[in-house]
């Protein structure tokens, strides 16, 4: 990947929206209500409009929803889920990139623009010091759309009250966030290649950068109830072997890693239980998991690349107290890939 190459194109559809938006001006100037009496508003439908539909940026057809259920075969391609998807020669993206790609462009425009998210969607969101604010769809067919953030708590799949009281959606992301939303994304591409080793490390990095994110301890426990499932099945008789009914089933994170996973992947596994446990809500267990990780982790070390004295940890809840040992002092151990 020519990181230099992505860079020039996203300054190369900058300097072309700058270029039309005049043409753009007596729309607005005639017709201010049409974007909300904002001059940011209308910034923003401008530079959606030329990206995708003169530019060309556009969602891949396949991946439109609704999708077959259990179905990973086409995230093998991180091209489908991360920022060089739609800036690469296909221009295709999906509700994951689309949004990366209009944040980019509008940021070297110097726009105040962020990621923002429900738990099953990805969309931006400006954000003026002054509290001005207001979301943008851009995934959708056309031109951009702006939703309340009421729409976002209902669709595409309604939020749990657990999932609204994280505070952690629908707020504009920081750039810690947005690396940790690369991190999950780049798990899913690798588990989907049955990369698992990989791609729970990049789960468990997702985990470590965004503490309070609800989603990602279950995300990375799906990923390792995968992994230990499919390690323990091979080369086993059919009757033999553990049965799934679909790729998000995680009864098998009940599995003891210790007796089926390579010595050196044993502490991040056991850390990734600790984590899921721990979210929910069952203590002692974590506890357990994270104290067994951290012994693993000094017996046996990880060799993932990278140096062996760099460490993650796998965040518990930022508000818990430092006292309770299975939400802050305990941390899963892993070495940085």
């Amino acid at each position: 990947m020519d990181i230099a190459v992505y860079l020039a194109r996203v300054s190369e559809w900058a300097a072309f929206v700058r270029y039309r938006l005049p043409s753009f001006a007596g729309a607005f100037l005639n017709r201010p209500e049409d974007f909300r009496n904002s001059e940011a508003f209308f910034l923003m439908s401008v530079l959606v409009q030329v990206l995708k539909l003169e530019i060309g940026l556009h969602y891949i057809p396949d991946r439109i929803p609704p999708l077959k259920s259990g179905s990973d075969t086409d995230w093998r391609t991180s091209r489908n889920l991360l920022i060089h998807g739609p800036l690469g020669p296909t221009l295709a993206g999906t509700c994951n990139n689309i949004p990366m790609a209009v944040v980019a462009v509008a940021r070297e425009l110097g726009y105040p623009v962020y990621l923002a998210a429900s738990p099953f969607h990805v969309y931006a969101k400006w954000v003026e010091p002054n509290g001005y604010s207001f979301n943008i769809e851009a995934s959708n067919p056309a031109g951009m759309v702006s939703h309340s953030d009421d729409h976002y708590r209902e669709w595409p799949i309604r939020m749990t009250e657990t999932l609204v009281r994280s505070g952690y959606y629908l707020r504009p992301f920081s750039v810690v966030d947005e690396l940790a939303l690369c991190m999950v994304s780049r798990g899913w591409a690798l588990e989907a290649s049955h990369r698992f080793a990989e791609a729970t490390l990049a789960h468990a990095h997702a985990c470590r950068l965004a503490p309070t994110e609800p989603m990602y301890p279950r995300a990375a426990a799906c990923c390792l109830g995968r992994w230990m499932r499919e390690t323990y099945n091979a080369g086993k008789h059919k009757e033999q072997q553990i049965k799934c009914d679909s790729m998000y089933q995680i009864q098998d994170l009940y599995m003891d890693p210790r007796r089926i996973l390579p010595a050196q992947h044993v502490a991040m596994a056991l850390a990734v239980q600790g984590r899921y446990f721990e979210i929910l809500g069952k203590a002692t267990i974590a506890s357990r998991l994270f104290g067994e990780s951290q012994r693993w982790h000094s017996n046996y070390g990880l060799r993932l690349g990278g140096s062996p004295r760099a460490k993650v940890c796998l965040g518990g809840d930022a508000n818990a107290k430092k006292s309770s040992q299975s939400t802050s002092v305990i941390q899963g151990r892993l070495a940085s890939c």
